[in-house]
């Protein structure tokens, strides 16, 4: 906050602030871990299919990820910047109308900017990234008939991941589709094709091959 925020109108607090949002540094450092973590996702669909005997071109796959990933950071920079600043407008309008000391804002908008919420931004879109960047891999093997929805399996699974544990989907399909319907209810109309399934999720994916001898004919 500037010296002399005290003074200055809601406008121009609100001006100031969000002019210091968005930072090329940050917009970086999202992008570089986009398209690490879908570049890491080619990577674990080429490892786990790999066991199983099948490959397919990994400089094809990794390029389509990037492509991917490239598209996605933009759009993740936008949001990211957009929440920052309505947080932003909310918190200098809410000190205005309060008359509180400027400690108090300071405190307001500390989850906006602090650690706890990069944290949380950047493990959500890691796993994001890793898990369409997987998708790319199956997409590409020509033998992955279905993606599997895998938790860590302990006891900080929550109840939708939980309920997702080993549930098989196309891989054109969603994962949100085949949650049971309570659970469906509660996310509205927000969907999810591959993980996460909330901030902090820390689900992947597995691969369900054509069986060996399958016949088609």
């Amino acid at each position: 906050l500037p010296p002399n925020a005290e003074s200055m109108t809601l406008y121009e607090l609100q001006t100031y602030i969000e002019q210091r949002i968005g930072s090329q540094a940050l917009n970086d450092a999202i992008d570089a871990t986009v398209r690490r973590a879908a570049d890491a996702g080619v990577t674990i669909a080429a490892d786990q299919l790999a066991t199983m005997g099948v490959g397919f071109d990994y400089t094809m796959v990794h390029t389509a990820a990037r492509d991917w990933a490239r598209a996605y950071s933009a759009e993740l920079i936008r949001g990211v910047n957009d929440t920052t600043k309505a947080a932003v407008r909310e918190s200098v309008a809410r000190w205005y109308d309060n008359g509180e000391h400027l400690d108090a804002l300071t405190r307001d908008l500390a989850p906006a900017f602090g650690k706890q919420r990069a944290r949380l931004i950047a493990s959500t879109e890691t796993t994001r990234s890793a898990a369409e960047g997987t998708l790319r891999g199956y997409e590409a093997s020509g033998v992955v008939t279905a993606m599997i929805w895998q938790t860590a399996n302990d006891e900080r699974v929550c109840p939708y991941c939980g309920s997702l544990h080993d549930k098989t989907v196309s891989l054109s399909g969603r994962f949100s589709d085949v949650l049971p319907p309570e659970l469906q209810a509660k996310l509205g109309n927000r969907t999810f094709a591959v993980p996460p399934a909330h901030p902090g999720c820390r689900c992947r994916l597995g691969a369900q091959v054509i069986e060996v001898g399958d016949n088609n004919g």
